[in-house]
């Protein structure tokens, strides 16, 4: 059956699977699924309306067929109408469908109608808790949480029929509500119940019900809002991988692979994926990142592998990189397209950047120029080391500015913003990566971890108070400072040995009285938005006021940039050159690098089937 399509016929499945998909802002969402014993088109057996789902069969099923002239005739006229199209409609809750006959008699009776107009609040965010709970007849309900920095209301959920709210605080005992509901563009009309009535019938089901809104299922939805299809389970080989001596290996795998990343035709399942591994293109102490080539269309990615035994003992940045970008789809981030394991290594298969880290190309722009500055009360030229000219730094931070803006508005705080973490292609284009410090926040939420690099952390870190999104705004401010001048705005010291001192740099971070010195070549306007983004109050802080990131749009800086033509993808930045000698001294630290990693690989191998490190990492990254 068809959603919208007529109906006057119930199924009962005898054999077989069906997929019950609703379409939800545009998207075919998978609801439930029913198997044997279960029915499915029931509604049409009450009212002559179209179909409210469209029903696939995941396989070869067997149904029997009820028509509404039969259903009429020999049951409709044996119980009440009202008190039948409730208990009908509760079927179709899952989380009410598996409760007792009896109790689901008792909501039925319990169960009060109630509409409401478009664009009404159905309840707000900070009210007292009347005790309610209310499951969707018929209509869409946004649920929204206010930004206690910003005052703006964030989307956090879109309800539908059979989705219920206002549970939530009752079992938690809340004394207010926690979120706002209100109807969309259509009246959404609910059956309502009254606290005495949840807290009595409901009580043993509502950590079920509290279930049905974790994170994690609420991501999942979004995902599936925005027409995201969901990971799948594929066999993946890699060929040709480097090993000790010269030697190479095939690894063939289960891999976590999104769908979208290669499937052609989307509506065409993928079972298998084959790499070639090409030569290395970076790394650290714990992995490196090689380019990869798909056998099939020759698409080119970066594979980063990770030795288990160096991350096993602090597994969480890892599974934190993991979790975040296999959510995130977006230009300006390093997206993740798979994930998957060996014994001794894990794997993520990101986007590919052919140039360097913004790092690189900072230091190959410095320059040395003789600028007029006033000595002792006379003018004279001093030589002063500068960074990227302005027009080139406004691009580079203008892409942070969409990433941040991305990630603010899908939950997730960032907290390592340096120019080592924003990958440049050779034909200019930027993206951040590296998620490892990522993380989901609630609106509101506060984050306590101390992390990021010393001399880029906000305030509020190094005081150990609980933050929030702009710290990311702040490490914008020092990025854009660092890329301008080639210096760090808290390490200028008149004593040069003590300017990299991490604990002077937090204390001048933290210190009211100190000022950041601003060269005399730096424009008014770049000057002016560094110090907006380094307000030590993040309350002030541009990007955290009310307005959010469009205030940073509109900043006089980026006065005469095209923020619609970045937006678009379209925008063209200067392509990069990499100096001949750049080049030498990347192959000779490359090939260091994959000497180590050889090295550390020959290691791992030559660890037997018991080998108590190897069992340990297989026990924490088994989920991975």
């Amino acid at each position: 059956m068809e959603e919208n399509e007529p109906g006057d016929a119930l199924y009962l499945i005898e054999d077989g699977d069906f997929d019950v998909l609703k379409n939800r802002l545009g998207s075919d969402v998978c609801v439930v699924r029913r198997g044997n014993g279960q029915i499915v088109g029931e509604l049409a057996l009450l009212y002559s309306v179209p179909r409210t789902a469209t029903v696939r069969a995941s396989r070869r099923s067997t149904v029997w067929v009820c028509t509404q002239d039969v259903f009429k005739r020999e049951v409709k006229n044996s119980v009440e109408e009202t008190t039948l199209s409730k208990n009908i409609f509760m079927e179709q809750v899952p989380v009410l469908s598996t409760l007792p006959l009896e109790t689901r008699k008792h909501l039925a009776d319990a169960m009060e109608p109630v509409t409401f107009q478009p664009f009404t609040s159905i309840m707000s965010e900070g009210d007292a808790n009347d005790g309610k709970l209310y499951i969707i007849l018929s209509g869409r309900a946004v649920v929204s949480k206010r930004d206690p920095n910003t005052g703006d209301n964030r989307t956090v959920n879109h309800l539908f029929r059979h989705d219920f709210f206002g549970e939530m605080e009752t079992f938690r005992d809340l004394d207010t509500r926690e979120f706002t509901v209100s109807s969309a563009e259509k009246a959404v009309s609910c059956y309502c119940l009254n606290r005495e009535v949840v807290l009595a019938t409901l009580s043993s089901a509502s950590q079920k019900l509290l279930d049905e809104k974790s994170q994690e299922k609420i991501r999942d939805r979004m995902r599936q809002l925005k027409g995201e299809k969901s990971w799948k389970d594929v066999e993946i080989t890699l060929l040709g991988s480097a090993r000790i001596g010269g030697k190479q290996v095939n690894i063939t795998t289960t891999a976590r692979v999104n769908p979208l990343s290669f499937s052609e035709n989307t509506d065409r399942e993928i079972s298998k994926i084959e790499f070639i591994e090409k030569e290395i293109l970076g790394g650290g102490t714990g992995g490196c990142v090689h380019k990869v080539i798909s056998r099939r269309d020759g698409r080119l990615f970066a594979l980063k592998r990770v030795r288990k035994l160096a991350v096993f003992d602090a597994p969480a940045h890892i599974f934190c990189e993991k979790e975040v970008t296999s959510e995130i789809s977006h230009f300006s981030l390093m997206c993740q397209h798979a994930s998957f394991q060996d014994r001794a290594h894990l794997y993520m298969l990101f986007d590919l950047m052919d140039g360097c880290d913004l790092m690189d190309l900072l230091s190959s722009a410095v320059k040395v120029k003789m600028i007029p500055s006033d000595v002792n009360g006379q003018v004279t030229n001093v030589p002063t080391q500068m960074g990227m000219d302005e027009d080139a730094a406004r691009y580079y931070c203008a892409m942070i500015v969409l990433a941040f803006e991305y990630l603010h508005a899908n939950q997730i705080i960032y907290r390592d913003l340096k120019p080592e973490n924003v990958l440049v292609g050779l034909n200019g284009r930027s993206k951040l990566g590296d998620f490892g410090y990522s993380r989901k926040l609630g609106v509101g939420e506060r984050a306590w971890t101390f992390c990021g690099t010393p001399g880029y952390v906000a305030p509020e870190i190094c005081l150990s108070k609980g933050y929030g999104f702009a710290v990311d705004w702040w490490a914008l401010g020092v990025l854009t400072y660092v890329i301008i001048t080639s210096r760090q705005p808290f390490t200028i010291s008149k004593d040069p040995s003590q300017k990299d001192d991490p604990i002077k740099v937090m204390r001048r971070i933290v210190d009211m009285t100190y000022k950041v010195q601003y060269p005399t070549y730096a424009s008014d306007e770049a000057c002016d938005f560094i110090s907006q983004l380094l307000q030590r109050n993040d309350m002030n802080r541009l990007g955290n006021v009310q307005g959010g990131a469009r205030r940073i749009k509109e900043h006089p800086w980026f006065g005469k940039f095209d923020w619609e033509l970045l937006e678009s993808g379209d925008y063209e930045p200067r392509a990069v050159t990499l100096s001949s000698q750049f080049m030498q001294l990347q192959r000779e630290r490359l090939r260091a690098l994959e000497h180590d990693q050889l090295v550390a690989t020959e290691m791992d191998s030559t660890r037997g089937p018991h080998d108590a490190s190897m069992t340990r990492a297989a026990e924490v990254f088994k989920d991975f």
